[in-house]
C-alpha cells in the first residue's frame, strides 16, 4: 500500500505555518514534531497513524495528523520532492481552509 510520495525537502518558513504551529496546544506540539519527521520516511515505512493523504477538493494539498486522537492536522503543498508547510490546526479547520 502506498503512503504518499517521496519527500526529501521541507520548507517550514511560512509565517502562517509558524503562527499556526505556535497556536497548537503545548501537548500537541511535541507529537506534531514527531509527525513532521515521518515526512522524510520512505512512503512504505510511514506509520499509518499520521494518515498521510491528499486533501480532496484542493490541488496538490496534502495533510498529516498531528495528534493521536486525530483532532489536529497540518497541511502542506507538494512540488516534486519539496513539501511546503502551510497550516496547522484542528481537523475541521484544516479541511475547510488548508491555507
Amino acid at each position: 500500500m502506498s503512503r504518499g510520495p517521496i519527500i526529501r525537502r521541507v520548507d517550514a518558513n511560512s509565517p502562517i505555518f509558524k503562527r499556526t504551529f505556535k497556536g497548537l496546544p503545548r501537548e500537541v506540539q511535541g507529537p506534531a514534531i514527531e509527525a513532521f519527521k515521518t515526512l522524510f520516511m520512505p512512503p512504505a515505512e510511514r506509520p499509518g497513524k499520521v494518515h498521510f493523504h491528499k486533501l480532496r477538493g484542493f490541488e496538490n494539498i496534502w495533510t498529516i495528523h498531528l495528534s493521536a486522537d486525530d483532532r489536529y492536522k497540518a497541511s502542506f503543498k507538494l512540488d516534486g520532492d519539496l513539501a511546503t508547510m502551510r497550516r496547522c490546526g484542528t481537523h475541521e479547520e484544516i479541511d475547510k481552509n488548508p491555507g
